[in-house]
């Protein structure tokens, strides 16, 4: 995996991009009728703002994966709850396929679809990272009073400056970067793992329903103004007023 995409690689990931655009959502899934025919699930290991993340291993080859579940009966409120909830399940999937290959995110393995008469679920397979948040990072090293020092501030810090680098380079806007939203692997490697709420840079995802976490958010956000600078702006945060280092 490459940490940033050559100009030949980019050129080609924009030209799937944009023939991504003219398919249907339909195809973004593989429809199957139980998830338990793929994959042996196990507890939960993690909870965003679009769904909950299992712990699963795939029958095929025993590759250990996150399951994540994209549930629409938890989304859907109100008029067009249809409309929205299509939306957000495969805006996350082709979200996942933008940023598939760089380092600075889990790999994606593949999207799934049940529909039953119990209604319907999509599932995302993505690579397990085994290590913490950086939430969890802080956490443990506020209990031992050893914060992160500068030079390893520095360090994170840069390198989820260069998955957002890949983000926007991608005309994508990622608008929720923070320190739930960012693993350290067991190797210190920065992944992003949290991209739900990533929407591509447009008029449209520059005024939109707010996705943030409170302090990372720029004040325009507030009000649904997202840019670049709102990404770079929560980067800042996590670097100065974070508790990223002492």
């Amino acid at each position: 995996m490459a940490d940033q995409f050559t100009d030949l690689e980019l050129e080609q990931k924009l030209g799937e991009l944009k023939a991504r655009e003219d398919s249907t959502d339909d195809n973004l899934f593989l429809a199957i009728k139980d998830i338990n025919s793929l994959f042996i699930v196990d507890g939960i290991i993690g909870r965003g703002k679009f769904g909950e993340v299992y712990a699963a291993q795939r029958k095929s080859d025993d590759l250990n994966i996150a399951l994540k579940v994209l549930d629409p009966a938890t989304w859907g409120k109100g008029e067009n709850s249809a409309v929205k909830d299509l939306d957000l399940t495969s805006r996350e999937v082709r979200s996942w396929q933008a940023v598939n290959g760089s380092a600075y995110f889990p790999q994606l393995y593949g999207a799934y679809s049940v529909r039953n008469q119990l209604g319907s679920k999509n599932y995302i397979a993505l690579e397990r990272i085994k290590g913490k948040t950086l939430a969890q990072c802080l956490e443990d090293r506020i209990k031992e009073g050893r914060a992160y020092n500068l030079e390893e501030a520095r360090e994170i810090v840069l390198e989820v400056a260069k998955g957002l680098k890949v983000i926007h380079s991608l005309g994508y806007l990622h608008r929720d970067i923070s320190d739930t939203n960012i693993m350290l692997d067991d190797c210190g490697k920065v992944k992003i793992t949290d991209i739900g709420g990533m929407k591509e840079i447009d008029e449209k995802a520059m005024h939109s329903t707010n996705i943030h976490t409170p302090g990372y958010a720029a004040l325009e956000t507030l009000v649904g103004d997202y840019s670049e600078q709102s990404d770079i702006y929560a980067l800042g945060y996590l670097y100065k007023q974070g508790e990223l280092c002492s």
